[in-house]
């Protein structure tokens, strides 16, 4: 629409005032809509092609949401991943080295259902849990 009435402009005003170079100014103005979309276009089209998502703030909820689940110790490496109109995603979660296996799968299971729950755009979460090492001291 905007590039339509650009270019009735610089031919109007090329015509019926006789400014000659209204017209290529109309041109080049459309030139700059057209790039501007074409800018959006490629960007939107490169992030679906490399796998990315740019959802910040839902990483950030998972990250509150993991952090919240009683004796998870650290949450890091969360990364989601776009598939068609819903969200795919992995973390890693770090707890007590000495928790039975049971207890921490108990943990992940609890991390991803609540995650799901929270947000109906996400089909999947996998969570890796990784054993807590206290530092050496020597």
């Amino acid at each position: 629409m905007l590039t339509s009435v650009t270019a009735f402009l610089g031919i109007a005003f090329s015509k019926y005032f006789n400014i000659a170079q209204t017209d290529s100014i109309a041109g080049t103005i459309i030139v700059f809509f057209v790039f501007t979309v074409a800018y959006s276009i490629i960007k939107e089209s490169s992030l679906v092609l490399m796998d990315a998502c740019q959802c910040t703030e839902i990483l950030s909820d998972i990250e509150n949401i993991a952090k919240g689940v009683r004796h998870v110790k650290e949450v890091h490496n969360i990364r989601m991943r776009k598939l068609g109109s819903y969200l795919m995603g992995d973390m890693h979660v770090v707890v007590d080295g000495d928790m039975p296996v049971r207890e921490a799968d108990q943990i992940a299971t609890q991390i991803e259902e609540q995650v799901k729950h929270e947000f109906d755009e996400i089909t999947e979460i996998k969570v890796r849990i990784e054993p807590h090492e206290p530092p050496n001291k020597e």
